[in-house]
């Protein structure tokens, strides 16, 4: 028996609502942080967006909002997480953290508690970006070399 009803409010009423002390709603200060990710992959040569500036937004704003928004919800991404998946943590996971740490601080100055509780980690932003990125794989060349078909009847013998 759940004790506690689901007490979420809409992704509508929570997006256009107005932040306590500030002059702006959620929607704009979402804005302001999506931009600053955007330019973040934007400017790493091996991430690489898959979907227009538009689908990402909305993309984002269901992420946040599933996951930094209680009741708490898990946030499904389209990926497994592979040694591919291990590397991409490994290059950008530093780059990541510091970036979420940028959106706490947009955050907090427009007096918002969102990135502030006590389970929010950068670790969501990292499987965030990777699922609306591809990520180029350092362990195979783009090169394909071609082989005639003697030389691959020499690598059978």
């Amino acid at each position: 028996m759940n004790l506690y009803p689901n007490l979420k409010i809409t992704p509508n009423e929570w997006i256009s609502k107005k932040l306590k002390y500030a002059d702006i709603t959620m929607n704009e200060l979402l804005n302001d942080i999506f931009y600053d990710l955007i330019y973040y992959i934007d400017n790493n040569e091996n991430l690489d967006r898959f979907i227009d500036d538009n689908d990402a937004y909305f993309k984002f704003i269901g992420f946040v909002y599933k996951k930094y928004t209680p009741p708490y919800n898990k946030y499904k991404y389209d990926f497994i997480k592979d040694d591919l998946y291990t590397h991409y943590n490994y290059t950008y996971g530093s780059d990541i953290t510091e970036l979420f740490m940028k959106f706490k601080e947009i955050s907090r100055s427009h007096n918002s508690d969102l990135f502030h509780k006590k389970k929010d980690t950068c670790i969501d932003l990292i499987d965030f970006i990777y699922s609306i990125c591809d990520y180029e794989d350092p362990y195979i060349d783009n090169i394909i070399v071609e082989k005639h078909e003697d030389e691959i009847y020499e690598d059978e013998l």
